[in-house]
């Protein structure tokens, strides 16, 4: 049996009283682990987890755009109109824009 699935709208929210907290513990022990690979991994450098890609799931932000063809996968179905859905808490700040004059040092490998 295929999975159903619920187009989002805002009553599907599961609000968590403890988000922030449990948000502030999660980067806590991100940070912990990175800082304290520099000596345990004998590399002299941080290592990152096996799953590197859950770091930026702290704060995110999907956009989607209006206009997409209804041969997109899924877009029929359950991107119905045009929306911004952001994943930190409401209390939570974020930036208006992404950062992105971030570049990588010259070693980084």
């Amino acid at each position: 049996m295929a999975a159903q699935f619920v187009p989002y709208t805002p009553d599907v929210e599961d609000d968590d009283p403890h988000f922030d907290q449990n948000v502030q513990t999660v980067i806590a022990k991100t940070e912990a682990y990175i800082t304290e690979s520099v000596k345990a991994g004998g590399t002299g450098r941080a290592l990152r987890d096996a799953h590197a890609k859950g770091y930026g799931l702290v704060r995110g932000e999907v956009e989607i755009l209006d206009g997409l063809p209804p041969s997109t996968p899924k877009a029929s179905t359950r991107l119905r109109e045009p929306m911004t859905r952001s994943s930190a808490s409401p209390t939570a700040r974020l930036t208006p824009e992404p950062t992105r004059d971030w570049a990588p040092p010259p070693d980084w490998h």
